[in-house]
Order: C-alpha cells, then sequence, then structure tokens
C-alpha cells in the first residue's frame, strides 16, 4: 500500500504578483497573493518607499487595486506591503514588494 501526503510549502503558496496594473483592462488589476484562503486574521499594510503608510485592510481577500485609504489610486512606482497572517494559532509575517504601474 501506498499513501500520498500532500506537501505545503508556505513560501511557494503566500508567493505574491510583482506588478499590478490597475488600468482597467481586468489584467493583473489586484495584488493577488496566493493561498490567502488557508490562513485566517489575514492583515495587508502597504507602505510607500519613504516608509509611509499608504494602505491598511483587515481579513484581507486579494481585493487591493493600488489606492490609498481613500480610495484614491496611488502614483506609479514601488511600494512595500506587510501580511500578517494566522497560521494554525500562531501569528506571522511576510514581507514583499510590489509595483504598481497604470500607463
Amino acid at each position: 500500500d501506498t499513501m500520498e501526503v500532500p506537501i505545503f510549502n508556505v513560501n511557494l503558496c503566500l508567493s505574491s504578483r510583482a506588478i499590478i496594473t490597475p488600468n482597467g483592462d481586468q489584467l493583473n488589476e489586484t495584488l493577488e497573493i496566493r493561498c490567502l484562503n488557508v490562513f485566517s486574521d489575514i492583515r495587508l499594510e502597504v507602505y510607500s518607499r519613504w516608509g509611509d503608510l499608504a494602505f491598511q485592510m483587515n481579513d484581507y481577500d486579494g481585493s487591493w487595486t493600488g489606492t490609498d485609504m481613500d480610495g484614491n489610486l496611488l502614483p506609479d512606482g514601488g511600494y512595500f506591503f506587510v501580511l500578517q497572517y494566522n497560521d494554525e494559532g500562531t501569528m506571522k509575517q511576510e514581507r514583499g514588494s510590489v509595483t504598481i504601474l497604470t500607463e
């Protein structure tokens, strides 16, 4: 008898899109982070290259479209994000970067 054991790689699972193009063409519009459904208590914070908080969202669902907290589109450029999440009772954190391109 053989038994298949699924291998779960959290680093691969939490990989994200490096560039978003929120220009209305329905392609690469949002910051997609894989496997969000596996975790709970997901919080996304997005910072400008100067370290200013540009956006934050509790219960992040992959819907950020490059806007600030008031819904205004952020300028094109590089941003850093912090993703906090609950992994089986332990709060963890991943960091990454994303570039916004609208033209």
